[in-house]
């Protein structure tokens, strides 16, 4: 049996407004899935090796376990996918990432360890995709060779991303083979997150 997505955009700047209505029609469901982002937890840049690698110093209790894959977030400025040394105590090093030189030593920032969906499937049977949260978060869109940098999406605390055929640009996910969907929250509190996807399925069958 088909699914049927439905999107609804309107807007306005000064008198001008605009509006549009989309039906996007499919054979299924290809992914509904909420997930729990953890809160990130902040610390010092206690030191800055290089613009990409360093260590940084977080408190007691915090969730960070060597090999971890997270994110940094500080004012100004983000790097991601960074991967965890091997930690002591609260002692936690990183090397890797993209993203923006790293900020002074002994900056205040933050640590976000990534969460995973699992999203196995061709990008070309994608038809349409919703994504929101309630707490900033960035997400990502991941291939067997890692990010993929059209689908990977910034957005703020109650925002969400939509995409479907027609929207007018191509389909961010085209010609690559996806493994998964990651995420963090920037925030100090846990985040969800929603991830909607529609698509041909047929060939699951």
């Amino acid at each position: 049996m088909s699914k049927t997505a439905y999107f609804s955009i309107s807007s306005r700047i000064g008198e001008n407004t605009l509006s549009s209505e989309k039906t996007i029609t499919d054979s299924g469901i290809m992914l509904s899935a909420d997930a729990t982002l953890l809160a990130a937890d902040a610390g010092t840049l206690s030191t800055r090796t290089d613009a990409d690698d360093g260590t940084i110093t977080l408190e007691t209790g915090h969730g960070i376990v060597t090999s971890d894959v997270v994110d940094l977030y500080w004012d100004g400025g983000a790097k991601y996918n960074n991967t965890i040394g091997t930690v002591s105590v609260n002692s936690v090093p990183f090397v890797g990432g993209t993203g923006d030189d790293l900020p002074d030593e002994d900056s205040v920032i933050s640590v976000s360890k990534r969460t995973a969906i699992t999203f196995t499937d061709s990008g070309d049977n994608v038809s349409a995709f919703m994504v929101q949260c309630d707490q900033a978060c960035r997400f990502t869109f991941m291939a067997a060779g890692g990010e993929i940098t059209a689908a990977t999406f910034s957005i703020s605390a109650n925002q969400g991303v939509p995409w479907y055929e027609g929207m007018g640009y191509t389909n961010p996910l085209a010609g690559e083979t996806l493994v998964k969907i990651e995420a963090s929250t920037s925030a100090s509190s846990d985040a969800t997150i929603k991830i909607d996807i529609l698509g041909d399925v047929s060939s699951e069958d």
